[in-house]
């Protein structure tokens, strides 16, 4: 908050400067306007004299882009060098004022009244201080009983600000008072008392701007401080605020007396210049010292690699880099704008300025409301075009309005502009295309409402009605297309408007169709044969396929792709023109087959049994419920494997939840399995090892080695009886 307002103070700075720039320049004749035009016949005139000896023939210069070009650049130079020579008279004239003193001093009436002036200005300029100051003193203890108070609310505070304004006013209007009172006492002359009163009213008016920039910042009581700002930045703006009133107040009093006493105009506006110049000098002083606090300010935490995120916070650290150049370019161009410039220039200068920055504030809030009219929330349905579109047209009236306002506050007649033929065929053209675009925008938000309307529909009790996975596929393609066309018919009628012939674009256009379907035969073949498998349902969005050697959910489809995600997360994308096998395991139903083996050991009618009673448990459970569409169904025995007997059944599911209920009926089957004590075998090799030299002498064989685990890597051989 406290960069905040010494922006607006540093802004304050920059515009205080003009406020000095209202002087009218010096009157003299106008530089000529006659153009290029007529020197250029001159010129012509005496180059055929000169070529043919007649005088008489006359050479018509022709008008062109290049001779009003010249002209206008010769019409400008010889304003500039006019004004210049204006401004630099302005500057050499107040040697004048010499003259003047020197006039003044040889002449005994005018001493004498300038003494008089001198000594009733001194008597009563010193009793009114003494008197202001005897009044301060009388009212300190006062003063610092407020200063030393406890303000805990607001109502207390301006109690207590309108208390300590009241004592402070009192020495000020007894200094004017006691000023006014001495110089109508000893009666002198109009002029005397004009000028001793406008003396007076000027310091009168200094320790009131003193005031009141110690009521804002009141640097001795921090309880009744209306800005909440450090102390040394309030010490720095109050101090050259201070000095800003002196030179602007007590210049405008000594140009007001000066053209009573008769000073010559010329010196005047020398001086008005000379006092413009030191308020622009001191300006770019403060912006020079404050550079890098104001810069830090527009930055805040802006960082330069967050800067390219957007084109805001790229112009927003840019400006926070070059806004002293920019303040300083400002300066010292409308101080030779106002000071070369004809009558008026400054008032034009402050409306534009003025507007200028109300046109950017009022974009800027614009822009702010657009953007939240037009956003969406998170769990918002879209709106189509709706809502993007507002924002558009909204920040597009706002950015038109905003130049508007800047124009007409820069002098341009935007009345006469729009009655002009110019004006009318872009107003004219801009209603054309803008009731094009609202009129397509509102097909495309109908076509869009169905389409919504479709994919998202609720029964009564308001839960939502799942999509078939084909209307989720062709609902959002002829979304695109219908938002493709219109968005092609809103071009050509954008471009004839704007005077661009549409046919030899149209017949273009057909050619270069007519060339890429005899050369890209491919991009054909991919939308016809994507088109049939769209029409024809074979695949959707959400189906589990295989496409070849690809497998995986089908996550969008295009008039020429289809892209799929496998189980590690990778997307393969398929042109259609490639396809000529699908596997789609997720439409209609599906069947969970598994494959159980058991020991040649365990009674098989059990272990049929408890297949069969664990399906029925599955389909109790809720999960599992609508997904199981049938009663598992026992195949019976599928082969006899070397060490087990492999029981095949297959459970009927929803389409592309097969896999599901496979590993839960497994699971959940060895689960059971271990309960009932129904051995699922694991491959087994009994090794056994004999020595052919010892077979005779050993009495009898040795006994066969335990089974070895699953690594099938035969047992170390025993060792050798001797």
């Amino acid at each position: 908050m406290t960069k905040f307002r010494l922006i607006l103070f540093v802004a304050f700075l920059a515009l205080a400067p003009t406020l000095v720039m209202a002087a009218p320049m010096q009157t003299g004749a106008a530089p000529s306007r006659a153009g290029f035009l007529p020197a250029a016949a001159e010129i012509g005139q005496q180059i055929q004299e000169l070529v043919t000896g007649e005088a008489n023939v006359e050479i018509e210069p022709q008008e062109t882009f290049g001779t009003r070009a010249l002209g206008l650049i010769f019409s400008t130079i010889k304003l500039m060098l006019a004004g210049g020579s204006d401004f630099v008279d302005n500057f050499a004239a107040l040697p004048q004022f010499s003259d003047w003193v020197d006039g003044q001093a040889n002449n005994p009436v005018m001493m004498q009244r300038w003494i008089e002036t001198g000594t009733l200005l001194v008597m009563a300029l010193g009793l009114a201080f003494l008197a202001g100051w005897l009044l301060d003193l009388l009212l300190l203890p006062v003063r610092r009983r407020i200063y030393r108070g406890t303000y805990g609310t607001w109502l207390t505070k301006t109690f207590g600000l309108i208390g300590w304004l009241a004592i402070c006013l009192i020495p000020i209007f007894a200094f004017v008072a006691t000023a006014v009172a001495i110089t109508d006492a000893s009666n002198p002359s109009k002029l005397v008392h004009f000028l001793v009163l406008s003396f007076v009213y000027a310091a009168a008016l200094m320790r009131l701007v003193r005031l009141g920039l110690r009521l804002v910042f009141m640097p001795r009581s921090p309880s009744l401080r209306l800005v909440m700002i450090a102390p040394e930045y309030a010490s720095y703006i109050q101090s050259w605020v201070t000095w800003y009133a002196a030179i602007m107040l007590f210049g405008y009093f000594l140009i007001d007396i000066a053209g009573v006493v008769k000073v010559p105009m010329a010196a005047i506006y020398g001086f008005r210049s000379l006092m413009a110049l030191v308020i622009v000098v001191m300006t770019i002083v403060v912006i020079v010292q404050k550079r890098s606090l104001i810069s830090m300010a527009i930055r805040g935490d802006l960082s330069a690699a967050q800067a390219h995120q957007s084109l805001i916070e790229n112009l927003r650290l840019w400006f926070a880099r070059t806004w002293h150049v920019l303040a300083i370019s400002y300066l010292v161009i409308g101080y030779f704008v106002t000071m070369l410039g004809p009558t008026g220039g400054f008032v034009t200068m402050q409306k534009g300025t003025v507007g200028t920055l109300l046109a950017l504030l009022f974009v800027r809030f614009a822009y702010f409301m657009a953007t939240r009219v037009a956003a969406r929330k998170q769990d918002e349905v879209s709106y189509g075009l709706y809502k993007p579109l507002l924002r558009i047209v909204l920040k597009v009236f706002a950015a038109l309005f905003g130049a508007a306002v800047v124009a007409a506050s820069w002098g341009v007649d935007i009345e006469a502009l729009m009655e002009s033929a110019w004006g009318q065929r872009v107003l004219g053209s801009t209603l054309s295309i803008g009731s094009t675009v609202l009129i397509l925008a509102f097909m495309y938000e109908f076509i869009h409402a169905a389409i919504e309307r479709k994919l998202n529909r609720h029964d009564a009790e308001g839960n939502l009605i799942e999509s078939t996975a084909r209307a989720k596929t062709l609902l959002p393609m002829a979304r695109y297309a219908a938002l493709v066309t219109l968005s092609m018919i809103a071009g050509f009628v954008t471009l004839s408007e704007l005077g661009i012939n549409t046919g030899p674009l149209l017949a273009g256009a057909g050619v270069l169709g007519v060339a890429v379907g005899f050369g890209s035969q491919t991009l054909v073949k991919d939308f016809l044969t994507g088109l049939f498998i769209i029409l024809e349902d074979s695949i959707s969005v959400g189906d589990i396929v295989t496409i070849g050697d690809n497998a995986g959910v089908v996550e969008s489809m295009t008039i020429r792709t289809v892209r799929l995600r496998d189980l590690e997360g990778s997307q393969h994308i398929l042109p259609f023109s490639e396809i000529s096998r699908i596997v789609n395991s997720s439409k209609g139903f599906a069947y969970a087959l598994m494959d159980v083996g058991v020991s040649y050991a365990c009674d098989l009618n059990k272990a049929m049994k408890l297949m069969l009673e664990v399906c029925e448990g599955m389909r109790e459970e809720p999960v599992f419920a609508s997904i199981i569409l049938a009663p598992a169904e026992i195949l019976g025995v599928e082969s006899l494997a070397d060490s087990a007997v492999v029981l095949r059944c297959r459970v009927r599911t929803l389409g592309g939840r097969q896999w599901d209920v496979r590993r839960a009926y497994l699971l959940r089957l060895k689960m059971r399995f271990d309960e009932e004590h129904i051995e699922i075998p694991f491959p087994q090799r009994v090794v056994t090892v004999r020595s052919e030299i010892a077979a005779a002498a050993l009495p009898t064989q040795p006994a066969p080695l335990p089974p070895v685990a699953p690594t099938f890597e035969p047992q170390t051989p025993a060792p050798e009886k001797a």
